[in-house]
């Protein structure tokens, strides 16, 4: 328009129920939350953000929750100032952009997810099932698709983009980051679990030995999984799992596909460290927990021969499974110690030497009856 050189602050206006934020600047429409929209206001008139966590805690919000729902927020509206002073390529133009919000629970870890609207159906396909609608959350994530990439806001760090086919793993990614934060537990486990008559079987064992396809193996005769990767134990010696979809790397679909042909429709994803995977959500899913170890299984795969169980010492399980494990610290302490060596010392420990995967998935159905 000529003769209008004065650019104008962003503001913010309510249409049809909604909150809406335009930026003259960089000729975009956001659509807003409440309590991010709560923050924008705030910040305009200079409050702080203490005060704007105290205002939250004293309407009944939890402090942490508070804190970190507050300092999201501020993290979204910097990401929005910064794309705003960024340039603009022309095919762009200016857009409304619809922003969906919801609530998932990892192990009593709630974190309300804000994303662009057309990210969702991959998100339902892959991640629907741990939505939840009657929690608070403890952390908050957003993510918005932005051409031809998607930008990614974790909280607290800078903004990054990736492709869309990178997205779903690192949002998982993301979300189990902060479960490993929030959440109550002595150790993290890495290992998959499955669950049957309210007792755990954990599968142990360096990428390739087939914790993957071995649990999914597993679900299809009488037991549910309680997770694909990460396990926590509380100080009473029991797992939570987390029950994020079985990630079956590109190497393992040929055995997926003979096996079970109607898993490999699902879409292909490209994770950040190099692998093409699909997810997998299996029937059944074994809740929540906490669940009493009752087997752990230390995988060997092997090009050929027998499926074997043997015993083993349960300290060797216990330096197994203490070699990837993290805590909230990084450091053992005493309670988690105690804890694993408990479970450990009720738990039948063996390891499976296998090639063929229907034969090993034969072998351990025999544990924890």
């Amino acid at each position: 328009m000529r003769g209008h050189s004065r650019r104008t602050s962003p503001v913010l206006r309510s249409l049809g129920g909604r909150t809406l934020l335009f930026s003259e600047l960089g000729q975009r429409v956001y659509e807003l939350d409440d309590l991010t929209a709560f923050v924008w206001e705030s910040l305009r008139q200079g409050i702080r953000v203490e005060a704007m966590i105290d205002e939250l805690v004293g309407s009944g919000v939890d402090g942490e929750a508070a804190a970190c729902a507050i300092r999201s927020a501020v993290a979204q509206l910097q990401a929005i100032q910064e794309t705003d002073a960024a340039p603009k390529s022309p095919e762009t133009g200016s857009s409304r952009e619809r922003i969906v919000s919801f609530v998932t629970e990892v192990a009593g870890v709630a974190v309300q997810l804000h994303l662009s609207e057309d990210l969702l159906p991959e998100i339902e396909a892959t991640l629907g099932y741990l939505r939840t609608s009657d929690r608070t959350p403890d952390g908050q994530l957003f993510a918005r698709r932005v051409g031809d990439q998607v930008e990614f806001l974790p909280p607290g760090r800078p903004l990054r983009q990736c492709d869309p086919s990178e997205f779903v793993p690192i949002l998982k990614a993301e979300l189990l980051e902060q479960v490993l934060q929030l959440a109550t537990y002595e150790v993290a486990l890495h290992t998959a679990a499955v669950v049957r008559n309210r007792k755990a079987l954990l599968l142990a064992g360096s990428p390739g030995a087939g914790k993957t396809t071995l649990a999914l193996a597993l679900t299809r005769s009488g037991w549910a999984l309680a997770a694909d990767d990460v396990v926590l134990l509380d100080q009473d010696g029991r797992i939570t799992g987390l029950p994020f979809p079985l990630t079956a790397k590109s190497s393992s679909w040929p055995l997926i596909d003979e096996h079970w042909p109607e898993l490999s429709a699902g879409p292909v994803f490209h994770r950040p460290d190099g692998f093409d995977v699909r997810y997998i959500v299996p029937e059944p899913m074994a809740g929540a927990g906490p669940w009493e170890i009752g087997s752990v299984v230390l995988l060997d795969r092997r090009a050929e021969g027998d499926a074997l169980l043997e015993e083993v010492e349960p300290t060797s399980a216990f330096a197994a499974l203490l070699a990837e494990g993290t805590s909230h610290d990084q450091q053992l302490s005493t309670a988690g110690f105690t804890a694993l060596v408990g479970a450990l010392d009720k738990a039948q420990c063996r390891r499976l030497i296998y090639s063929d995967l229907l034969e090993g998935a034969d072998v351990l159905r025999g544990l924890c009856p």
